[in-house]
């Protein structure tokens, strides 16, 4: 699964296309491998891949089809054992934000994995204030 990380190949969908890389990806989050997380840096930091940046339309790990990739936010909130190593790619895309739906989805993600809020509250504050 690991060496499909690379693969730059897509395959067509009903709903688009989705990059192999980011299906393969999605899976190793999934199985809770470790070896998700470079991948889960390189989109945190915005590099193009087939996630929703913004909020999902994924509904249910018991379907038998995924008609899409879920959001980043998603996948983010599955991935909760390797925060220690995502956070501070989550924390620098939080003083570099100014969405709204951003700062709101990676709030839901912190609190999901249970890390305390309270440092990161002058980035929060800006959903507060808009």
């Amino acid at each position: 699964m690991s060496a499909l990380l690379g693969d730059s190949a897509s395959r067509a969908t009903r709903s688009g296309t989705v990059p192999v890389a980011d299906a393969a990806l999605w899976a190793l989050v999934r199985l809770n491998d470790s070896r998700c997380v470079p991948g889960l840096l390189e989109r945190i930091g915005g590099s193009p891949s087939g996630f929703a940046r913004g909020s999902g339309v994924h509904v249910s790990r018991g379907l038998p089809y995924f008609p899409q990739l879920p959001a980043l936010s998603e996948l983010l909130l599955e991935a909760g054992d390797h925060a220690e190593m995502l956070l501070p790619a989550v924390r620098y895309q939080l003083r570099r934000t100014t969405d709204g739906q951003l700062l709101s989805r990676f709030a839901e993600v912190l609190a999901a994995w249970g890390l305390s809020a309270t440092a990161l509250f002058p980035y929060f504050g800006r959903l507060l204030s808009a």
